[in-house]
């Protein structure tokens, strides 16, 4: 019983909050780039993104690994993306309509535009935390 609920809260629900910000974003982005008045997302569309979600969640869990410094689960987490990605679209297309090596550098260059300011950031505060902890007054008791 203790697995079902790891999947339903570990992985389920986080998929559900995915797919809804991706299909959201789907719907805006062809609502607004297209001037016809057709369906935007159809029923296979609705699956696909379903399961690049769940694939997504996922690799989240890569980030509550505790062995592994942020550098590394954010490199890992990367690959596992850019290939759930990359291997989701490519089944979608059926076929080479898109070189799936032109995909995966799109797919890393938007990963690493979102990825190199989150590390910074994780960077600056675990500095602070441990230059903070270093720190011991002269003058208290």
């Amino acid at each position: 019983m203790k697995i079902i609920e790891y999947i339903i809260t570990k992985i389920l629900y986080p998929a559900c909050a995915i797919f809804t910000l991706v299909s959201s974003v789907f719907l805006i982005f062809t609502q607004l780039v297209t001037e016809y008045q057709k369906p935007a997302m159809y029923i296979d569309s609705y699956f696909m993104f379903f399961a690049l979600s769940v694939l997504i969640a996922l690799s989240n869990r890569v980030f509550f690994i505790k062995k592994l410094s942020a550098l590394s689960k954010t490199v890992l987490h990367a690959v596992l993306v850019i290939a759930s990605i990359s291997v989701v679209f490519y089944l979608r297309s059926g076929t080479t309509e898109a070189n799936p090596l032109v995909l995966i550098l799109l797919f890393s260059v938007l990963y690493a535009v979102v990825a190199i300011p989150v590390l910074l950031i994780i960077s600056s505060r675990n500095r602070k935390k441990k230059e903070s902890k270093d720190y011991k007054s002269m003058f208290s008791e």
